[in-house]
């Protein structure tokens, strides 16, 4: 065995610290015997970052991670590099269909499922495989891997573990995350670590005293709400980007509350937006609000099951002002305060468009 094992992951930026925390908690926890580099996707969509310097660390990797979103630069350098490696691949998040025919682990390939499911399909190459399908697929291989643990399967459940792992974050997730890669695809003996740490889908969360509610009635009755006030919502990230948008969002309730205002903090994970408003900032159909806040990417519905008549629906029922922000999650605090435009062009079309 290796004294040293090699990680290469190609993340958001935003999520850069809870990997770097996490990877001091795994050196504390089992000896430093590891090496991770990171790279930030919009530093190489920017080209801030030598493509050869990600192309070096993908070749010399024992194994490599992806959150990639879009079909930019970032894709290309993997398609080039990793396309006809055998280093094992887990995608964090899913992806597009370049990005999906990249992953494999142990016995288990995408590209190879992708090529089967393109023969079988009447309309080869339309679309070809579509990401639902992939969710879809990733589902069945969880729930069919806990019974049969073995193969092809085994290793599909790992990536589903993969990705709760990274979906519900946390320094905790990412450690275990990497113990799990580094038991099964890089050869080091450890014990197998504990199942993901899961989190509600929708809740209120009070930042700026660190308490969860699971119900609005019993919110309002610990935080004294006044009746004469204007009641404002606020619905940011819960999963992944929990650490990220709860930032703006204690901000947001710190100057509301000093203007005089009820403010009814809400996270939610992007497939549940639609119940966690609700369930949460609604009753008999009637708004408990006067405005919300919303600091997510996409549209409220985009990653939910639910057709975008029913968001419009809910929306008309809620029939109050929606802000929408524009997260820069992706972006370091530093490079911001650097920049003299603030945003970047493509934050700044990405918001519009999303």
């Amino acid at each position: 065995m290796k004294s040293l094992e090699k990680l290469t992951f190609i993340i958001n930026a935003s999520l850069s610290s809870t990997l770097s925390s996490a990877v001091s908690l795994h050196r504390n926890r089992y000896g430093n015997k590891l090496e991770v580099s990171v790279f930030c996707t919009h530093d190489i969509e920017e080209n801030t970052v030598r493509s050869e310097a990600v192309a070096e660390s993908l070749r010399s990797a024992d194994m490599v991670f992806l959150d990639i979103r879009g079909d930019g630069r970032a894709v290309g350098i993997c398609e080039r590099v990793l396309g006809d490696s055998t280093t094992p691949v887990a995608l964090l998040i899913g992806g597009s269909p370049r990005l999906m025919s990249l992953l494999r682990l142990g016995g288990f390939s995408m590209k190879k499922i992708m090529q089967r499911s393109a023969r079988r399909s009447k309309k080869p190459n339309r679309g070809g495989f579509s990401i639902s399908r992939a969710q879809r697929i990733m589902r069945i291989i969880e729930r069919v891997g806990t019974f049969l643990p073995f193969g092809p399967l085994k290793h599909a459940r790992n990536w589903a573990l993969f990705m709760q792992y990274w979906g519900h974050s946390g320094d905790e997730n990412i450690c275990n995350m990497i113990a799990l890669a580094l038991r099964e695809y890089c050869g080091v003996v450890l014990k197998k670590p504990p199942r993901p740490r899961t989190y509600p889908d929708y809740g209120i969360y009070d930042p700026l005293h660190g308490k969860n509610w699971s119900s609005l009635e019993s919110y309002r009755v610990d935080t004294g709400f006044d009746a004469d006030k204007p009641t404002i919502g606020i619905l940011f990230y819960g999963g992944m980007h929990f650490e990220q948008s709860v930032v703006p969002a204690k901000e947001y309730i710190h100057r509301l509350r000093d203007r005089g205002c009820n403010v009814i903090p809400v996270f939610s994970t992007a497939p549940h937006n639609l119940s966690a408003i609700h369930t949460l900032f609604m009753r008999d159909k009637t708004a408990v609000v006067d405005a919300l806040v919303y600091i997510q990417w996409f549209q409220l519905s985009t990653f939910g099951d639910s057709p975008q008549s029913n968001t419009i629906d809910l929306l008309k029922q809620l029939g109050v002002p929606v802000f929408m922000t524009c997260p820069m999650f992706g972006r370091e605090i530093e490079k911001w305060r650097e920049s003299v435009q603030g945003m970047s062009p493509v934050e700044s079309l990405t918001t519009v468009i999303l």
